[in-house]
Formats: structure tokens, sequence, C-alpha cells
């Protein structure tokens, strides 16, 4: 089965896991959200990996590529476990809504990425088209 797994500091990522709970009602979606206690960050990754089974797909999202949340797991980068960071929604929403029975494979997350890039926009100096379908 496929996990998504988002990590950041503090809060940001159960902020994110929630958000795409409520708009996809998946409930493959985790969280880790670092220095909010005592509870080390090796500590939370080890209990996340001990419930993982050796067939699953796991997805990383990370907050920012330079921070210690994204370092502590490059170690688990494999042909299973994908690690991207810099997350936004648009990114996290279309990997989560990849049909579960589709193989990721390298190619189909940097294509996401770019996708998801293109939705970044200083909106003062952008021009929506009436042919938008952006909601209302």
């Amino acid at each position: 089965m496929r996990k998504i797994l988002l990590a950041s500091h503090r809060n940001m990522a159960e902020g994110m896991r929630d958000t795409l709970e409520f708009l996809t009602g998946m409930h493959n979606l985790y969280a880790i959200s670092a220095y909010m206690d005592e509870t080390s960050l090796q500590q939370q990754i080890e209990e996340f990996t001990d419930m993982l089974k050796p067939e699953d797909t796991l997805l990383i999202l990370t907050d920012m590529q330079g921070g210690s949340v994204n370092q502590m797991f490059c170690p688990l980068m494999s042909e299973r476990v994908h690690l991207i960071c810099g997350i936004n929604l648009p990114l996290a929403l279309s990997l989560a809504l990849i049909p579960q029975e589709q193989q990721i494979d390298a190619a189909l997350i940097e294509a996401l990425l770019e996708e998801s890039r293109q939705q970044i926009r200083y909106m003062n100096t952008f021009t929506l088209t009436d042919d938008s379908e952006d909601e209302v």
C-alpha cells in the first residue's frame, strides 16, 4: 500500500495532512511535526517506519531541502521510498490522488513537481482568463 508522510518543523505537516484529508477523504496520510516536544525526530521516524510493511511504498514530503527534517529522512531513500522537499498543497494533492495501482517512478514525480511549480504565482501581476477553472 502507498502511504504519504508529511514532515516539517513544527505544525506545518499536521496542517497539510489535515487539509489533504479534508480535500481527498483519504486516510493513508501521516504527519510528523518535529521539535514540538522532547521526542526526538529520530524517535518519531523510527516509530513511523516500524509500522511500515516491506511491500509499502512511501512518499515523504518535507518542508525544505537544507533543513534537519529533510536530512534525517535521506537515509531512507530507496526504490520504494521517495523523498520530496519543498512541499506545497498542489504537489501534495497531486501525489495523494495518484491511483494506488499506478506505479510511482522518478519521471512521474518530476512531472508532478513541474506541474506544482506552475501553481506558484505572484497574483498582483497575474491575469486570469475568462475560461479559468479556478473556484469562484
